[in-house]
């Protein structure tokens, strides 16, 4: 992605710190991550104003958020 759409790669990579930082947030107030949570436990966000959709699962215990799916929808 980085070759194809240098300022897509940099933005995603901002918005993935800035969702990181959010979802940590929502978790240390006991309020739930943002997007939607899907029934196998992953939540789900769109990137606003680019074709691409995270999902991701959240895990206090090791204070990380894991992103196992990243779509991006070339055009």
């Amino acid at each position: 992605m980085g070759k194809l759409d240098p300022d897509l790669h940099v933005g995603l990579l901002r918005y993935l710190r800035a969702l990181a930082l959010e979802v940590g947030a929502a978790v240390a107030a006991g309020r739930p991550p943002a997007g939607v949570r899907l029934s196998d436990g992953r939540y789900s966000v769109d990137v606003r104003r680019e074709p691409v959709i995270v999902y991701y699962t959240v895990h206090p215990d090791e204070r990380e958020v894991r992103v196992p799916d990243l779509i991006w929808l070339r055009t």
